[in-house]
């Protein structure tokens, strides 16, 4: 019987639903890409310094690095959890003998 309970399921879920919505998110980034004229893409290169197919690059690399990131923070923190009640059940034991 578990005295400390961790809910670690729903960090792994945001992960899960970020790479299951991604082709969404996807489209979304290439239909604003397709909408961009020269002149806005141009004008948007200089203010950022970056181009166009190089913010596609980064925002591809941003959202792959996040989801690793919650996955990882998933499984560490289910570790933590299980760490955790499983001190507590040992100090429970030890305590009552």
């Amino acid at each position: 019987m578990p005295l400390i309970a961790f809910n670690t399921e729903h960090i792994a879920d945001i992960a899960n639903a970020t790479q299951a919505h991604r082709s969404e998110w996807d489209a979304i980034w290439n239909g604003v890409r397709s909408k961009l004229g020269d002149v806005i893409s141009e004008a948007l290169d200089a203010a950022t310094g970056l181009s166009l197919d190089e913010r596609t690059v980064s925002y591809h690399q941003k959202s792959d690095l996040y989801t690793q990131q919650l996955l990882a923070r998933a499984q560490a923190t289910a570790s933590i959890g299980q760490i955790a009640q499983d001190t507590g059940i040992a100090m429970v034991k030890t305590l009552s003998g």
